[in-house]
């Protein structure tokens, strides 16, 4: 179980992150209270599997205002809990958890933190720190660990001596650090930043070059020189490396994180927390999807009008081309190109829709077909001028005059 401080259940702390055995319980003011305190015992009793027919067990507290009211130490007895308090300010004495396994659960989490400023996340928040408890909790409640617990504290097995050894050890360093201890001469400081040099190397400088002989006072000018120039670049370092870290920070800073809530207030378990953010996903993807249908849908109607206004300029042009056709004579080569037809783009759009290939070359088809089986008729060529580069005229009859002003009026 796990107490966070806040109102709202973040879908940044579930996804991917807990396991499905974990109770998130929320703190306005990050404490316990006595309500929490009531579910943890519900909890407790439900995953020990405590009931009025099972053995009694002893559950270990501190003296919190919370484990002594009328309604929890009822609940308790009522399944076989027997709570035992410790005496006021001796948990770091008796407590096991206090004695030999905060220690190692500190020590995990700044691994984990650690870990983290190494991988550039300089915000260590609440998702990060539920990000790693599967593992710090892992890696700190181990039996071995667990056991060395109880047993220094002297809790079992049941061992006085212990508890009596470490408190005569405390209240001895309690006694030593309030002795007073004989005042010392201040030594002097050694500086450990740029600035603190500069301040007492302008203070002892001074001192020193009364006491120097022209050759050491040249050689000393030197040295100080050099000095001087190696500070003012670790400063120019520190400074660069301060403005990274601060690019990152930033960078960090307006990183995108999930800020969408799963649920206002009260509990909630990593399993049903799991639940909600899929039923939630599932939401989002159905509307994702409804954004890419409508999408689809003002494209294709646009496509769509633009190939009906291309099909009515197609169709203006291919009614002019057949009325040309019709005033040609079916022996002039010249006007022959007016037996191509034009596409009708909308009408083509619609085919290659409906088709689930499309045939190599030409979508309108191979040219040799271009001309139509009415045109055919009207126009009938000895050879297929699209075959040959050269089609020689027809001989003619030069006595007739029809033909040849026929001709004529053509080239003119």
């Amino acid at each position: 179980m796990v107490i966070v401080q806040g109102k709202h259940h973040m879908d940044s702390w579930y996804r991917e992150r807990l396991t499905n055995r974990e109770l998130v319980l929320l703190s306005e003011s990050g404490f316990t209270s006595d309500n929490l305190t009531y579910r943890f015992l519900q909890h407790f009793i439900q995953h020990t599997h405590s009931s009025p027919d099972t053995p009694y067990k002893i559950l270990l507290m501190d003296n919190h205002g919370s484990h002594l009211t009328p309604q929890f130490v009822l609940l308790a007895r009522a399944n076989n809990i027997v709570p035992f308090t410790f005496p006021a300010h001796l948990t770091h004495c008796m407590q096991p958890l206090d004695v030999g396994v905060f220690q190692s659960y500190k020590h995990w989490h700044n691994k984990a933190i650690q870990c983290a400023l190494e991988s550039l996340d300089f915000e260590y928040t609440i998702s990060s720190f539920l990000r790693d408890l599967p593992e710090i909790r892992h890696k700190t409640f181990k039996k071995m660990t667990i056991q060395h617990a109880f047993s220094s504290s002297g809790m079992w097995p049941i061992n006085r001596r212990k508890v009596a050894e470490k408190m005569a050890k405390y209240m001895k360093e309690l006694l030593a650090s309030k002795e007073k201890e004989p005042t010392l001469p201040t030594l002097p400081t050694t500086p450990r930043t740029t600035k603190e040099f500069r301040t007492k190397w302008s203070e002892l400088q001074p001192k020193i070059v009364d006491q120097l002989s022209s050759p050491t006072q040249r050689k000393f000018d030197s040295i100080q020189r050099g000095l001087h120039r190696i500070l003012d670049d670790s400063d120019m370092t520190q400074i660069e490396k301060d403005m990274v870290y601060s690019r990152l920070s930033e960078v960090v800073r307006k990183k995108p994180t999930s800020r969408r809530r799963v649920q206002k207030g009260g509990e909630l378990t990593a399993e049903h927390a799991q639940e909600l953010i899929q039923a939630k996903d599932m939401l989002e993807r159905a509307k994702w999807a409804k954004r890419v249908e409508r999408a689809k849908r003002i494209k294709a109607n646009k496509e769509r009008r633009e190939r009906h206004q291309a099909g009515v300029h197609a169709r203006r042009i291919e009614r002019l081309r057949k009325a040309e056709l019709r005033k040609a004579l079916e022996d002039d080569i010249g006007l022959a190109h007016l037996t191509i037809p034009i596409p009708d783009p909308e009408t083509q759009d619609i085919q290659e829709d409906t088709q689930e290939t499309i045939l190599e070359g030409f979508e309108a088809g191979d040219p040799k077909n271009w001309i139509q089986e009415e045109v055919q008729d009207q126009v009938d060529h000895s050879k297929d001028w699209l075959q040959d580069d050269f089609v020689p005229f027809e001989e003619e009859d030069s006595s007739s005059d029809e033909s040849f002003e026929s001709f004529s009026s053509i080239i003119v």
